[in-house]
């Protein structure tokens, strides 16, 4: 394929691409939880707790209830800014707190006495130890799924990489933690995509297989499956699709394939000699 070809053919993908038209989905959420507490240790009601999308600048915003614990449900997979203020105390603002689908992202906010035009800023903040949920999951992010190698476009492959997972041959002879492949199930934003005709024999076939650059991330749950998981089987395999962000950006790929690159073809003649012949 010529440069030309090329620039043409990349042109009538974008073409497309902007004049698609746009499809209701499915959206798997999270929260955020946590509790807002002084320097002393003791707790902080009615703080306003302000959770921003990084990506998107979208805002959900609550109050702490009486014993100073608060959750901001129904939040999209990625990162987020959280602002902690009451009158009084200075303003807490963390940065880059994830969210993801295996379980809801968990925060201890400690005020300090001061005015409202002071804060405190912490940047990369993380969630502290998971004391909200009882899931057992590992999750894959967009970043990683960026940076990992894969033989094919099919991010069921990342699974395979995840501890507790055991690979004889190929990905769809897998198996999580010794249980039956019956005991999987394949959601893509809350929706199962599970084959029930297969699914004692090849729990890893999916009706659809998600394709690698409309995932946000993969979350596995092996034990303590929360009520959003479905009731079709112990291991959760969750699919979380790209929502999408204030700046606009997408990207292409292309297969290449050369005779120039292909192993020798070898040819076998088999003869076939009268029996009466003698080697």
């Amino acid at each position: 394929m010529n440069q030309r070809s090329t620039k043409v053919l990349l042109m009538a993908l974008f073409a497309a691409f902007i004049s698609a038209p746009a499809f209701a989905q499915a959206t798997a959420t999270s929260a955020i939880q946590g509790v807002v507490q002084d320097t002393g240790g003791g707790v902080i009601p009615g703080a306003t707790v302000t959770a921003t999308n990084e990506a998107t600048a979208g805002k959900s915003t609550v109050v702490s209830s009486a014993n100073g614990s608060f959750t901001i449900p129904a939040l999209s997979v990625g990162s987020y800014t959280v602002e902690v203020e009451l009158q009084g105390f200075k303003k807490a603002v963390l940065k880059g707190v994830p969210v993801s689908t295996g379980a809801p992202a968990s925060l201890l906010v400690k005020l300090e006495v001061g005015g409202l035009t002071e804060q405190v800023v912490v940047e990369g903040a993380s969630s502290i130890i998971q004391t909200q949920s009882s899931a057992a999951a590992n999750t894959i992010t967009t970043r990683q799924i960026g940076s990992l190698p894969l033989g094919s476009r099919d991010t069921l492959q990342f699974v395979t990489l995840l501890p507790g997972v055991n690979t004889p041959g190929g990905n769809r002879d897998s198996t999580v933690n010794g249980l039956p492949q019956s005991s999987i199930n394949i959601t893509v934003d809350g929706v199962s995509v599970q084959d029930n005709y297969l699914k004692s024999t090849d729990g890893f076939f999916a009706r659809m297989s998600p394709r690698l650059d409309a995932i946000e991330e993969v979350t596995v749950t092996t034990a303590g499956n929360g009520a959003e998981a479905s009731s079709q089987g112990a291991i959760q395999i969750r699919f979380t699709t790209r929502s999408g962000s204030n700046v606009f950006n997408g990207s292409a790929y292309m297969y290449y394939q050369s005779e120039k690159l292909n192993t020798h073809q070898y040819c076998i003649v088999v003869l076939k000699l009268p029996k009466n012949v003698a080697l």
